[in-house]
């Protein structure tokens, strides 16, 4: 999900990049399920941000949760980073430098935000990371079920 189905260069060749193992987790739902988990958050009254690498990420999210959830309203452009959902709000932001990799937290974010960042933004930034620690795990079955 992270790159549209009109997959930009610069997309297809990160996806050429990818361990074997990573490829093997594409298609499993990590994503969906991170919205699933961002949206009843955001029902529960909570402030939610995903964090995406693209702007075109943030489009493909704030599209998904649209279509997982109808009753979410967009606030303004129907494509713009933040949702309503139930009581709460959903706010996709584009990583970058204001982003602290260590807490996992954007700087200036209040700490009781929910803070979600995509696996591709993760394995992208951190590809040596990345690569570590799948390096060990045994492909079955249960390992796609992350």
């Amino acid at each position: 999900m992270a790159c549209s189905n009109n997959e930009n260069p610069q997309c297809f060749e990160e996806r050429k990049k990818m361990s074997s193992f990573n490829k093997k987790l594409r298609g499993t739902g990590r994503t969906y399920r991170m919205l699933e988990y961002a949206i009843s958050q955001a029902k529960n009254g909570e402030y939610v941000v995903v964090y995406c690498r693209l702007q075109s990420e943030m489009i493909d999210f704030a599209k998904q949760v649209l279509k997982m959830d109808e009753a979410a309203k967009p606030l303004g452009n129907p494509y713009v980073a933040k949702i309503k959902v139930g009581q709460g709000f959903i706010t996709f932001e584009n990583i970058s430098n204001n982003f602290d990799w260590r807490t996992l937290r954007g700087r200036g974010v209040y700490p009781n935000v929910v803070t979600l960042v995509d696996h591709y933004t993760i394995e992208r930034e951190y590809p040596a990371i990345t690569e570590m620690l799948y390096k060990f795990i045994v492909p079955t079955d249960e390992t796609t079920r992350y």
